[in-house]
């Protein structure tokens, strides 16, 4: 699936996450974003993010969901062509905020 995404796929752990607060600061070194002095994390991660084409996969992110939820959408807005992944009826689609079609859960009936 990451070939789909000219940038990549990324994956931001969550799990070991236990101040919301810190949600965007481990984004931004999950896609390798450096500090930069006077800019939040989240404000880097959506500069950076802005214009590419990228698979962001948020794991375990169920015990911050609100700045899980509050960051994603930032990213959307702020990125041209977000792709966001999720169970919502009717989304759009790759590329447009809906959600991204899995592959074959087993890899032998991929052939």
């Amino acid at each position: 699936m990451a070939g789909r995404f000219t940038d990549g796929a990324w994956l931001a752990e969550l799990a070991p996450v236990r101040d919301p607060a810190q949600v965007a600061a481990v984004v931004a070194a999950a896609l390798e974003i450096r500090e930069q002095p006077g800019v939040s994390a989240a404000d880097a991660v959506m500069r950076v993010l802005a214009g590419q084409q990228l698979l962001l996969v948020l794991d375990n992110c169920e015990h911050v969901i609100g700045a899980t939820a509050q960051l994603c959408a930032g990213l959307l807005t702020a990125c041209d062509e977000g792709a966001g992944a999720g169970d919502q009826p009717g989304a759009a689609g790759p590329g447009r905020g809906g959600p991204v079609p899995a592959g074959p859960a087993d890899p032998a009936r991929a052939r």
